[in-house]
């Protein structure tokens, strides 16, 4: 295939993903949801509709085309590229095996035991769409076959035995991060539930969920809590509440001072990652300082979420950084340019 061939195959591949994840549901894709939600309670019917539904924006035409016009595809032979996947929010290795695909490598997939569903229905579909495609990926749920580069994403943890065991190879390994909020005096409470759904969309697992607000001194913190009444549905959820009821617990019995809205937990806390069913803020007088002080810990951060790009010129938008763009690499490593130039 060359690669016209690769990304038309792409942008069918989002036209179904967005035509089922509307009205044109079937048979086959509601029972693979419903075997995604049986093996990972968190992922819940309306969090696949979700990611699926990111997905198939993500390789709309144009904003495909426009992505793959910066870099220069060759003919030239592929490379086998494992990609060892997380599991924490649904099909969340897409993209990784969008890069090894339309750059003309061969994928093997190594699936979180949490998401083994999904990635192997999204693959079935583009086989169906593109035949060729049959001989260009594997799925690996055991020892990896032998590869010639390997993508890894885990934890801060997990990354070492990653160094340690596949360092030798052109690599990528990925490391814990999370993404916090700017809360501005201009924002408005429209701002405040915007930014509700970057902490609160798929349970606040994923590392472009925000897990810290940052909140100018000049703000009243309850009106920012009315605001995120709306996603009180969480209380539905047995294991996030089971999290949310566990810190309420460890605070109230270690007297340790917070805010409570029945299903979150506001806390003022210097670090950075928040326990689940917990955020974290501090509030600040002076913007440039607060610049300052993220750039010094640029490393540790996916997304900076705020209204005003007068003060962050890479952020995001409030309510979209769960909405990734196609050019947009987790943790700014050029993923296709290191493809390309295995």
């Amino acid at each position: 295939m060359n690669i016209s061939e690769r990304t038309d195959a792409f942008i069918e591949l989002g036209k179904i993903l967005s035509e089922k994840c509307g009205a044109g549901s079937d048979a086959e894709f509601d029972a693979t949801i419903r075997k995604a939600e049986q093996q990972n309670p968190w992922f819940t019917h309306d969090n696949i509709i979700n990611a699926l539904s990111e997905i198939a924006d993500m390789v709309r035409e144009d904003e495909l085309k426009k992505w793959i016009a910066e870099y220069s595809f060759t003919s030239s032979h592929s490379k086998r590229v494992a990609v060892i996947m997380a599991g924490n929010i649904p099909a969340v290795g897409f993209h990784d095996a969008l890069c090894v695909l339309i750059s003309g490598n061969y994928l093997i997939a190594k699936t979180s035991s949490k998401d083994a569903v999904l990635i192997p229905y999204i693959l079935t579909l583009l086989t169906n769409i593109e035949s060729q495609f049959a001989s260009q990926y594997e799925i690996c749920t055991e020892r990896l076959p032998a590869f010639d580069a390997i993508i890894c994403t885990g934890s801060n943890n997990t990354s070492r035995y990653f160094e340690y065991y596949f360092g030798k190879y052109p690599h990528i390994i990925r490391k814990n991060r999370t993404s916090v909020g700017i809360i501005v005096p201009e924002d408005t409470a429209s701002v405040y539930g915007a930014l509700g759904s970057d902490i609160f969309s798929y349970f606040g697992l994923g590392c472009r969920n925000v897990s810290k607000l940052y909140i100018h001194e000049s703000i009243d913190v309850t009106k920012i809590l009315d605001e995120f009444m709306q996603f009180d549905s969480l209380r539905s959820h047995n294991k996030y509440m089971n999290n949310y009821e566990y810190n309420r617990s460890v605070y109230l019995l270690n007297q340790i001072e917070h805010l409570d809205t029945g299903f979150m937990l506001l806390k003022q806390d210097e670090q950075l990652h928040s326990p689940l069913g917990v955020v974290f803020y501090e509030t600040y007088s002076d913007i440039s300082s607060l610049k300052t002080q993220l750039a010094n810990i640029k490393n540790e951060l996916q997304c900076v979420v705020c209204s005003q790009d007068t003060f962050f010129h890479t952020h995001t938008l409030p309510g979209k950084s769960q909405q990734p763009k196609v050019s947009e690499y987790a943790d700014n490593i050029d993923t296709i340019h290191f493809l390309l130039n295995i």
